[in-house]
């Protein structure tokens, strides 16, 4: 008897595909769209660009406030968005709460400086 054949394949963590994670599955070339929101320029663009540098991962918008967040996330329809905790004009949980009714898909990420 074959011993490779006795042994039963691993799967994934998920029961998925042993070499493919279950999001991949169907298009293994697919990025995560990320949606930034932060009000100081140099801050966001330091995220947009820490974004960008994942091999799995792309920003594909951004604002600097919360009024602004809704058009973006409706346009560019993300995967998730990255939230600073404290804008100008309220705060991310004031935020998550008008996103997540409109849009329950998408995951949200909050970043804090405390």
């Amino acid at each position: 008897m074959n011993r490779a054949a006795a042994r039963p394949k691993r799967r994934g963590a998920q029961g998925g595909n042993p070499t493919t994670s279950p999001k991949k599955a169907g298009n293994a070339a697919r990025k995560s769209r990320i949606a930034v929101v932060e009000d100081h320029p140099f801050f966001r663009q330091e995220v947009v660009t820490l974004i960008n540098r994942q091999a799995d991962l792309t920003c594909c918008g951004e604002a600097d406030s919360i009024a602004g967040t809704l058009p973006v996330v409706a346009e560019k329809q993300p995967d998730g968005v990255v939230l600073d905790l404290r804008l100008k004009n309220g705060e991310a949980f004031d935020l998550i709460g008008s996103l997540k009714p409109q849009f329950p898909e998408v995951a949200t990420l909050v970043l804090s400086d405390k």
